[in-house]
């Protein structure tokens, strides 16, 4: 209690549930991370894995193979961050059948490296998950 009261000028409970919601605050941006590494990284790096480097090389879903994947349009038209890495042929904020994407050379390097999947990604989740519920259950203890 020591150190609720000192710290904090808190009740013990009031700063056991701070540390708790804390506690999910981290999960939950360690789930939004994965989320978007993975599921909406997944755009940029077909642009990748297609060569779309360049207005030169631009690529339209059907010619990627994913013209029936709603997901891609919706993560284009939702994420400020992939539009910031991937660029069109036009103007438009929502990707139509015959638009064509890219990815700028100049940031082709941030993208792979943002985006590239290392096969650990859903480990680091679990083990993130794990230390934030131990560190939590440690403070309660304390407290």
């Amino acid at each position: 209690m020591w150190l609720a009261n000192t710290i904090f000028g808190m009740p013990k409970e009031d700063f056991k549930t701070a540390v708790w919601c804390l506690v999910a605050g981290i999960i939950i941006a360690f789930v939004v991370i994965f989320f978007n590494k993975t599921v909406t990284g997944a755009l940029v790096r077909a642009l990748l894995d297609a060569g779309a480097i360049g207005e030169e090389n631009a690529k339209t879903l059907a010619e990627l193979g994913l013209d029936e994947n709603t997901s891609f349009k919706n993560s284009y038209k939702r994420s400020k961050t992939i539009r910031g890495y991937i660029k069109t042929d036009k103007e438009v904020t929502e990707i139509a059948a015959d638009t064509r994407m890219y990815i700028p050379e100049d940031v082709k390097a941030r993208a792979e490296a943002q985006f590239a999947l290392r096969g650990n990604e859903l480990f680091i989740v679990i083990i993130g998950a794990v230390v934030a519920i131990a560190v939590g259950a440690l403070v309660s203890i304390l407290v």
